[in-house]
């Protein structure tokens, strides 16, 4: 097996790559969370949760921070993807609900052309 060192730049450039991979991930979570708050026809309750926006803000401060304190920066950054799964398992959950309440309506639509026969 044949595996070769970092060297200095090399781990200075996964660093960099790192860095924008997150920052565009933080960066689509807070414009997803703006364009779910300024849709008039999300939820209420969507939109006042704004996980979306909070994961985005809180990672990008994370990474802004990241040359200061690294522990605060990685904190700040696992805090930024819990919240981004928060707000996604949220997604699923109203997703789960709206399938639900589409489904009991058409068995009641059912039923309702079957007791007319």
């Amino acid at each position: 097996m044949r595996v070769k060192a970092f060297t200095e730049p090399l781990a200075v450039d996964i660093s960099e790559f790192s860095q924008w991979k997150w920052a565009f991930c933080f960066l689509a979570s807070l414009f997803l969370g703006l364009a779910i708050a300024v849709n008039p026809r999300v939820s209420i309750m969507r939109r006042a949760s704004g996980g979306f926006i909070a994961a985005g803000l809180v990672g990008i401060l994370g990474i802004s921070r990241y040359r200061i304190s690294l522990d605060f920066a990685m904190w700040l950054m696992n805090l930024g993807v819990l919240l981004l799964a928060a707000a996604l398992v949220l997604t699923l959950w109203k997703l789960y609900l709206s399938i639900n309440e589409l489904n009991h309506a058409e068995q009641v639509n059912h039923m309702q052309v079957h007791s007319h026969a």
